[in-house]
């Protein structure tokens, strides 16, 4: 396979006379988010993607995940690249200012998203879940709730999961059937199963917020009646410290297609005396809540479309410069395909697709932007 490099020139010509850059930055926060100051930004990011992600991409889906006794086992050079991760302060940058200090707009995100999923679609998986779980809790979450599990998301010691769809309701989320039964302590006890869950179980952090969709008693049909709750996968007590296991486990991972070293796991909540939850916002506001965190994955989502496309053009590319077929009239040896002109025009389309969708997905993402802070 060939060697990934970020397109820096490519994506600093987005950022600034496509996306906006310098309008970005002079919202309320982002202050430092010009390309004087956010190049070496992504430069560190290039390096660190190319050299510590990339060379995992091939061999973590060669190897993919390993499901024993109910725990995921993920390819040892995942671990090593999760490390490097954590300490080098990848796995989440602050999208809001913090400590009178400028937050990084989700302009800039998309950029690193890119180089994530270029590097390793499977692995920017993880750490978008991460930064959704974290962008919901901050919105929705009580203080105590962000205050137990948002410093350890950020850092990278804790990872995040979705949990939505089902067996038999797939993205009919009015169709689950997840119940979420009250206790006197204010917290709930959930029972049900949970399908397609990327990143439901895997070794590489000592512990899983699961955020997961279930119904309370008489909670209306539908998506009405649907309410989001905070499920540790190791029980957090007062004090921030892990406790017990709690009553969620991983029955199975599929087998995907693609992306193999992203576990995607089915998962069984309440097999014994039921997952402890916190409710997470109103009841019955779950559908609303969730949303928070599935808009950015849809918008992180189509970024790994575009760093997906760049490998692919990156590689055809590296191709049709090495490969030779015909013989040209005015020479003895053959010709390497990229000289050929219908070649040519095909390189050439792939890299106008390319800048085409690096420029809707950074437009989308200055949009956003502005929305919140203009």
């Amino acid at each position: 396979m060939t060697a990934y490099a970020a397109p820096l020139p490519d994506m600093r010509f987005v950022l600034e006379h496509v996306a906006g850059l310098d309008t970005v930055a002079g919202l309320p926060g982002y202050g430092s988010s010009r390309m004087e100051t956010v190049g070496p930004l992504l430069e560190s990011g290039a390096r660190f993607y190319e050299r510590v992600w990339a060379p995992t991409n091939r061999p973590g889906d060669l190897a993919g995940s390993t499901l024993r006794d109910g725990h995921v086992v993920v390819l040892d050079a995942l671990h090593d690249a999760y490390r490097q991760t954590v300490a080098g302060g990848w796995t989440v940058l602050p999208r809001e200012p913090q400590g009178g200090e400028d937050g990084v707009p989700w302009l800039l995100h998309a950029a690193i998203i890119e180089m994530a999923a270029s590097s390793n679609g499977s692995f920017s998986m993880l750490t978008g879940l991460i930064s959704g779980a974290i962008e919901l809790l901050q919105a929705y979450a009580s203080d105590d709730l962000k205050a137990l599990y948002v410093p350890k998301l950020f850092s990278g010691e804790w990872a995040g999961a979705m949990d939505l769809s089902e067996p038999g309701a797939g993205s009919n989320l009015g169709a689950l059937v997840t119940r979420a039964v009250p206790q006197a302590d204010g917290t709930y006890r959930l029972h049900g199963v949970k399908r397609f869950i990327s990143w439901g179980e895997h070794d590489l952090a000592e512990n899983i917020v699961h955020l997961v969709l279930a119904r309370t008693p008489g909670a209306p049909e539908g998506t009405a009646g649907i309410s989001c709750f905070l499920v540790s996968k190791v029980l957090v007590r007062p004090d921030g410290s892990l406790g017990e296991r709690n009553d969620i486990r991983c029955v199975s991972v599929e087998q995907n297609l693609g992306f193999r070293a992203s576990p995607t796991c089915v998962m069984a909540l309440g097999d014994e005396d039921g997952a402890v939850a916190h409710l997470i916002g109103a009841e019955h506001g779950g559908m609303r809540i969730m949303f928070t965190l599935m808009n950015s994955n849809r918008l992180a989502t189509a970024i790994g479309a575009l760093g997906v496309s760049v490998r692919a053009y990156q590689a055809a590319r590296v191709y049709a410069r090495e490969r030779v077929q015909g013989v040209p009239h005015d020479r003895p040896e053959g010709t390497p395909i990229v000289e050929h002109a219908d070649v040519r025009r095909m390189l050439m389309t792939m890299r106008s697709l390319v800048e085409a969708m690096r420029s809707l997905c950074y437009l989308t993402a200055a949009a956003l932007d502005h929305g919140a802070h203009a």
